[in-house]
C-alpha cells in the first residue's frame, strides 16, 4: 500500500478565513481524507510549499557534520539529568519498547511472520539530538521538559538552522492538526490550541552506517512515539518501516519535497483511540544497502540522519478525549491526565543494563581507571537513585525474557500462600519481631497511619499525587527468609536468626536461596556503580553490606478476597533498609513517588528488576538519596490482570518477589565521604544499623489484628 500524499497548498490559501463549518466541499473532503488516513494508517505524506527539499538538505548537511565529530565532543552536550530531553543522547541509551513491554511482545508473537518487526539485540545504536522549538511557558510545573537548549561549540549556524527547519516543521504539523480536527468534526483549533507553548522537540537521529551498515541491524526498535504528532523530512538513507492499523508492515518511501507525519500517543488520548499511536522501526534494509553503495561512490557521509520533530501538547494542558470522542465506549481507557505528567511517566524510570559493568567490574580499583562509557553508566545509576529513588535494571545473571528464575520463585510462593491459614501460622515467629518466617495479614501497620509528620506532608500534596488511604493494617501476608551468611557474633541476634522452613516444600531452601542470592548479586553491582557515581570508593556501600541481615520477603495478597479497585495491600511507606529489589509481579499495582512528588504506577518490563532506595542509603548519603515512598493498591491494571488470570485458570494470589538488602547490623550508619560535609549531615547522626532497624520496626509492627 502506498501512503497518500496530501498537498497542503489549497488549505493554506484559505485557512485564515475558516471560522466554522462553512467549508467548500473540496476542502472539507481534503480534511476528511487527512483524519481518515491518520485513523486508518497512523501516517500520511504531505507537501507543504513552505518546507522545501533545500531546507531539509541544509539541515541534514549540518547534522551529518555534527554526528561525524568524535564521541568525546558530542558527549559534552549530554544532559541525562533532564531525561535527555535536551542536548545529545548517545547510542546505547534509548531502549526499544519491544524489548521491555511484555504486552507488546505478546502482540508481536501473534503477528504473521512477514509483518513482524526485526528483533533488536539491545539498546538502539543511534545518536539523537534534542532541540526545543518554539516558545515555552514562563510558568510551568514541568521545567525540565521545557529547559533551555544546548548549543555545541564550533557550529555558528546551529541555532538558525535548527530553528528555521524546526519552525517550518511545526507549521506543517499545525496545518495537518487543523485539517484533522475539521475532518473529525471538532473545532478547527481543537488540537492546535493545546499545542501552544508545547515542549516541541526537533530530534534528529544519527546512525553510523560505517560501523552499523550490515543488513538487519536495528537502529530504532519497534515502538510508538509518546507525543502528539511526529514529522520527518526525507532521509538520504531509507530504512523506516511503519505498521498500518490493519497490521500491515510498510517500508516508507518519502518522495522528494514531501514530509511524513505519524500519530503519537497523545493524539490517541485526545481521540479516545480513534487514532492509534503509529508503530515503526528503523533498520538497515536492502534499500539502505543500495544507498550506502551510492554514497560511497559519491564520497558522501555515511551517517544516516533523520530530520525528525516531535510535536507535543503543552505540558500543563490536560489530555482527555475531546468533543464527541468523550462519548466513545473506549473513553474510560483514556482518563484525564496532565500532558507533562504523561510524558514524565513514560520517561521516568531508566532501564540500566548491568552487563557492560559486570564485564569489567573485577578490574576496577579506582574511578580513574574507568572508561567514559562505564563512568557515565555509574552516574546514571546514582542520578536515578537520587532523583527518582528508583531504577530498573537488567542483570544477565538473574534476568531473561522468559522470567525463569522469577517465575519458579513465584510459582512456589503462590502455592504456599494458597495453603490454609492454620498451616501458614506454623511459620510465625512474633517473638523475633517477624524478621523470620511468616507475617500474617493484619500485622504490618502502614507508616501512613502512625507517622504524624508523614500525614502532614500528605495533606499538602496535590490531590492527584496523594496516596490511597488504607482502612487499617495491611491485608497481605509476608514471608521473611534470610539470605547470605550472618556474623558469628553480633549484638543483634534476633535480626540474624535461623530461617524457618515450612513442611511439605522440599524445594523451599534451594529456591529461596537461589533467587535470593541472585537478587543480592544484582544489588551489590548497583551499590558499586552508585558509589562510583557518587564519587565514593567502589566498595563504600558493599563493604558495609557484608553479612548484613538481608531478607527475601515475598508478599502474598489474596485477590479473590481483596480484588476490589482501591484496596490497599501496602500503605504509603518507605523501606527501612539499604536498597530494596523487586522481581516482576504477575499483577500490577505498585505506585512509587519520585523526589519531585510525582506519583507513578510502575511497569516492570519482562526480564527486569526494580530497585528502590531505603532509609539506610538516605543515612549514608546525608539525605542526597531519600528513602523512596511507595504503596501497593488494586488499580485498573490489576483488575485487567485478574480477568486474564481467571480466563487462564491461574492463581489469584498477588506475589511480590521482594528482597530487602541491609547494612550489617553491627556497622555504624553515618554519612560517608564528602556526604559528611553536607549541610544536612547533622540530621543523620552515627547510629548502629541494628539499633536503627529495631527502632523502625517498633513503629510499624503491632499486635495482630485480624481482617474480616
Amino acid at each position: 500500500m502506498e501512503l497518500p500524499v496530501i498537498d497542503l497548498a489549497q488549505y493554506l490559501q484559505i485557512s485564515d478565513q475558516i471560522a466554522g463549518v462553512d467549508l467548500d466541499p473540496q476542502t472539507r473532503g481534503l480534511c476528511s481524507k487527512v483524519s481518515r488516513t491518520l485513523s486508518e494508517t497512523g501516517a500520511l505524506l504531505v507537501k507543504d510549499p513552505r518546507c522545501s527539499a533545500r531546507d531539509n538538505d541544509r539541515f541534514i548537511d549540518m547534522m551529518e557534520s555534527y554526528f561525524g565529530m568524535p564521541d568525546e565532543f558530542k558527549r559534552l552536550q549530554e544532559r541525562p539529568h533532564l531525561h535527555y530531553q535536551v542536548g545529545v543522547t548517545p547510542e546505547g541509551v534509548e531502549v526499544p519498547r519491544s524489548l521491555v513491554d511484555e504486552e507488546m511482545q505478546e502482540t508481536l508473537r501473534a503477528m504473521p511472520k512477514e509483518c513482524q518487526p526485526l528483533t533488536p539485540t539491545g539498546p538502539d545504536p543511534k545518536w539523537r539530538y534534542m532541540w526545543r522549538v518554539g516558545p515555552r511557558p514562563s510558568n510551568t510545573r514541568f521545567q525540565e521538559l521545557n529547559s533551555e537548549p544546548v548549543i555545541p561549540e564550533g557550529f555558528p549556524e546551529w541555532k538558525d538552522t535548527m530553528d528555521s527547519w524546526g519552525y517550518k516543521m511545526i507549521a506543517a504539523v499545525e496545518a495537518v492538526s487543523e485539517m484533522a480536527a475539521i475532518g473529525f468534526g471538532l473545532p478547527k483549533d481543537a488540537f492546535t490550541s493545546l499545542m501552544k507553548q508545547g515542549p516541541h522537540l526537533l530530534a534528529p537521529t544519527g546512525s553510523d552506517l560505517r560501523r552499523y551498515g550490515k543488513e538487519g541491524i536495528v537502529f530504532a526498535g519497534y515502538h510508538y512515539d509518546l507525543n502528539f504528532l511526529t514529522i520527518h523530512g526525507r532521509s538520504r538513507f531509507p530504512g523506516l518501516s511503519i505498521w498500518l492499523r490493519n497490521g500491515q508492515k510498510v517500508e516508507v518511501k518519502v518522495p522528494v519535497g514531501c514530509l511524513l507525519i505519524q500519530t503519537g500517543k497523545q493524539i490517541e488520548w485526545l481521540t479516545a483511540g480513534e487514532c492509534i499511536a503509529g508503530m515503526h522501526e528503523v533498520v538497515v534494509s536492502n534499500r539502505t544497502s543500495d544507498a550506502i553503495k551510492a554514497a560511497l561512490q559519491q564520497n558522501r557521509s555515511l551517517w544516516r540522519v533523520s530530520s525528525t520533530l516531535f510535536a507535543h501538547i503543552a505540558s500543563d494542558a490536560v489530555l482527555k478525549p475531546l468533543g464527541h470522542f468523550a462519548e466513545s465506549p473506549l473513553a474510560s481507557s483514556y482518563p484525564p491526565t496532565c500532558a507533562g505528567e504523561f510524558v514524565e511517566q513514560e520517561l521516568a524510570l531508566p532501564v540500566i543494563d548491568l552487563a557492560p559493568y559486570l564485564e569489567i567490574s573485577a578490574k576496577i580499583s579506582g574511578e580513574k581507571e574507568l572508561d567514559p562509557h562505564i563512568k557515565k553508566l555509574c552516574s546514571e545509576v546514582s542520578g536515578a537513585l537520587k532523583e527518582a529513588g528508583a531504577l530498573l535494571v537488567k542483570d544477565p545473571r538473574c534476568c531473561d525474557k522468559s522470567g525463569g528464575d522469577n517465575d519458579r520463585f513465584i510459582d512456589m510462593m503462590e502455592s504456599y500462600f494458597e495453603r490454609p491459614v492454620e498451616f501458614k501460622r506454623l511459620q510465625e515467629r512474633p517473638h523475633l519481631r517477624y524478621q523470620v518466617g511468616v507475617t500474617p495479614q493484619g500485622v504490618e501497620t502502614p507508616r501512613i497511619l502512625v507517622d504524624e509528620e508523614m500525614q502532614e506532608k500528605l495533606r499538602a500534596m496535590p490531590k492527584k499525587c496523594q496516596p490511597s488511604i488504607p482502612a487499617g493494617p495491611d491485608p497481605k501476608w509476608r514471608y521473611m527468609w534470610r539470605v547470605g551468611p550472618r556474623p558469628p557474633d553480633t549484638c543483634f541476634q534476633e535480626l540474624n536468626s535461623e530461617p524457618v522452613i515450612p513442611e511439605e516444600y522440599p524445594e523451599w531452601k534451594d529456591t529461596m536461596d537461589s533467587w535470593g542470592n541472585k537478587m543480592i548479586s544484582a544489588i551489590e553491582v548497583v551499590a558499586e556503580m552508585a558509589a562510583i557515581g557518587f564519587g565514593l570508593p567502589k566498595d563504600a556501600f558493599t563493604s558495609l553490606m557484608k553479612q548484613g541481615p538481608h531478607l527475601l520477603a515475598p508478599t502474598g495478597s489474596d485477590l479473590h478476597r481483596y480484588g476490589q479497585k482501591g484496596t490497599v495491600f501496602a500503605g504509603y511507606h518507605y523501606d527501612i533498609n539499604f536498597l530494596t529489589i523487586h522481581g516482576r509481579s504477575r499483577f500490577p499495582g505498585l505506585n512509587i513517588w519520585l523526589r519531585n512528588g510525582q506519583k507513578i504506577e510502575v511497569k516492570v518490563p519482562a526480564g527486569c528488576l526494580l530497585i528502590q532506595t531505603g532509609k539506610q542509603l538516605e543515612w549514608l548519603t546525608g539525605g542526597d538519596c531519600m528513602a523512596g515512598m511507595h504503596e501497593v493498591v488494586v488499580t485498573d491494571r490489576t483488575i485487567n490482570a485478574i480477568k486474564v488470570a481467571l480466563q487462564q485458570n491461574r492463581s489469584l494470589w498477588r506475589v511480590s518477589s521482594t528482597l530487602f538488602a541491609h547494612i550489617v547490623s553491627d556497622a555504624m550508619l553515618k554519612p560517608l565521604g564528602h556526604f559528611a560535609e553536607s549541610p544536612f549531615a547533622s540530621k543523620y547522626p552515627p547510629l548502629y544499623a541494628g539499633e536503627f532497624i529495631q527502632k523502625q520496626i517498633a513503629v510499624t509492627k503491632g499486635k495482630k489484628k485480624e481482617l474480616q
